[in-house]
């Protein structure tokens, strides 16, 4: 609707008057205050202070503001002033202003509310238990502070309290679906998933269009390893958008049917063009070995994916693995210096110079990024190692020793070189024990030499205990715990092996960072199982082997043995 013109000037006009009038009674009230004069007094800053919080002036607002309240005799005025301090964070000075409040107003209900507010902002969650029992006592109870008070407990850790309280509230309120979600929480981390599962779908029929709550009951699935079961609860969320179609992929990779990840991480890129989506597609295709179709989809949307240095890597690494060397170099090459990329993509790039026989090329480039990070001696290292040059791998890191922070970590390295490639276990071991001085807290070489005195036979019991002051450095690391099983393996307590196998199994399935290529963990599940008569299961696991690996001479030959 249009004003008329003489109504529009008179507005202007009003508003000029009311801005001057506030002006000449601010100025009154600074020079001619007399105990008669109060009311113009707050008149006047009260005006001012409303003009500074229009004009975003929060800071004068509240001096202003701050002149005139003790003046004030309505909780209204309490509540103006409340709002400042919130507003700009000020929760100290709140904290103490409310706890004034409520002694001027004990009445005041919203007092009450805010205090407790602050205190758990505050993190003070004892004061805000004793806040809202004092409460209860004088105004009774009431749904909103029955809430207050599960939650704070849920913040304690308290669920069986939590859940009396929630309860409480769905004795008068039985259709909220956000305390049946509450209530859902609290079993769940009570370990109760039954219960939790229950009133999670309550919650959901209570509000079918709130996406959190059909979350939820998929992540409790997905804690179970109930994959499908958390699919067919995303499914039901519309619309199905790129986050949703992104947690499908990731069930459906979790439970094994990566064609089906693929197509889902596939829609979600389609709808937002996000690189995390691209960036798990390209994962499961370069862990298919499908380096081909890799490479197409990056060029397809090489625009767009190009701009990142973690799809770059992956780009010249697929280019690498289908020998495209050239390219792969030029791809490795464009990768920033400062990106977490780099150091991955420096190896690569060297070792394909070494592909293309240009191995002194290759060692080269990476000595003169060995001056600013001696780490880089070890990628030297196993260029040689590659070359099966082993002795010369030995003397790059023999030579450059001093360089490194931790000196335990290259004797580890050569310690690794005598056993693994020279066979030679006494140099080994004494490589492992000068690591170990330098760093008795070394948990890679106190598993090593474990390990060594265990398989080789030569203490079982030192091995052992080395081993397990490793693992509590490191209690969830499946080499560890495969260690320590191989321990009671060779003490003939293949029930304790048999724990110990298997927690390392599920650790290494676990973990995407453990290699899956190394099946050493499995073999020695399957040696249990002969050893305790359940022939079959050891047969289940070796052909799983010969599944990911047909070469694999040991599972062959374990395999061949079973009759």
């Amino acid at each position: 609707m249009n004003l008329p013109k003489k109504s529009v000037k008179f507005v202007v006009i009003a508003v000029i008057f009311l801005v001057f009038q506030a002006y000449m009674l601010n100025i009154y009230a600074k020079t001619k205050i007399k105990t008669d004069d109060k009311e113009i007094f707050i008149d006047a800053n009260y005006i001012l202070t409303y003009i500074d919080l229009y004009n975003g002036n929060i800071k004068d607002a509240q001096k202003t503001y701050e002149k005139i309240l003790p003046y004030m005799n309505k909780p209204k005025f309490y509540k103006d002033y409340i709002s400042i301090l919130l507003y700009t964070m000020q929760y100290k000075k709140l904290d103490k202003f409310l706890q004034k409040a409520i002694k001027r107003f004990p009445n005041e209900k919203d007092f009450y509310s805010k205090l407790i507010d602050i205190y758990v902002i505050e993190g003070k969650f004892q004061k805000a238990l004793e806040e809202i029992e004092t409460y209860q006592k004088k105004f009774g109870e009431s749904e909103e502070f029955n809430e207050k008070l599960a939650l704070l407990y849920m913040k304690n850790e308290n669920y069986e309290k939590a859940i009396k309280y929630l309860k409480k509230i769905l004795n008068k309120d039985s259709d909220n679906p956000e305390i049946y979600n509450y209530l859902a929480k609290c079993y769940l981390n009570k370990g109760d998933f039954k219960k939790a599962i229950q009133y999670a779908k309550k919650s959901i029929r209570l509000d079918k269009y709130d996406m959190s709550y059909s979350v939820f009951l998929a992540s409790i699935y997905e804690k179970q390893k109930r994959y499908y079961d958390a699919i067919k609860v995303y499914k039901k969320i519309k619309p199905q958008n790129s986050l949703v179609l992104s947690a499908i992929g990731n069930d459906y990779y979790l439970a094994g049917n990566r064609k089906k990840a693929l197509k889902y991480f596939k829609e979600a890129f389609q709808k937002s063009g996000k690189l995390r989506y691209a960036s798990k597609i390209l994962y499961i295709l370069m862990d298919n070995k499908e380096y081909k179709k890799a490479i197409e989809f990056i060029e397809k949307h090489k625009y767009s994916l190009l701009k990142s240095d973690d799809i770059k890597l992956i780009y010249g690494l697929a280019l690498s693995e289908t020998n495209n060397c050239k390219k792969a170099i030029e791809i490795f090459s464009n990768i920033d210096k400062n990106s977490k990329a780099y150091k991955e993509a420096l190896y690569n790039k060297a070792l394909c110079y070494k592909e293309i026989g240009k191995t002194d090329k290759a060692i080269t480039i990476l000595k003169k990024e060995a001056l600013n990070n001696p780490d880089i001696y070890f990628m030297i290292a196993d260029i040689l190692i590659k070359d099966k040059k082993y002795k010369k791998a030995l003397k790059i890191i023999k030579n450059n020793i001093k360089k490194f922070e931790d000196k335990s970590y290259p004797y580890f390295y050569m310690a690794d070189i005598y056993y693994t490639y020279l066979k030679n276990r006494d140099k080994s071991i004494e490589y492992l024990k000068k690591a170990l001085k330098i760093n008795p807290k070394n948990a890679s070489c106190l598993n090593y030499l474990g390990y060594l005195y265990i398989d080789e036979n030569i203490d079982i019991d030192k091995g052992m205990a080395l081993v397990e002051k490793a693992l509590k450095m490191k209690p969830n690391n499946p080499y560890y715990l495969d260690s320590l099983g191989w321990g009671y393996y060779k003490k003939g307590n293949y029930k304790k092996a048999l724990e110990y196998l298997k927690k390392a199994l599920d650790a290494k399935n676990s973990n995407a960072e453990y290699d899956d290529k190394d099946f050493v963990i499995e073999l020695h599940l399957a040696k249990t199982y002969l050893k305790i008569g359940k022939k079959y299961k050891a047969k289940a696991i070796l052909k799983s082997i010969l599944k990911q690996s047909k070469d694999d001479k040991e599972a062959k030959e374990l395999l061949k043995s079973i009759k």
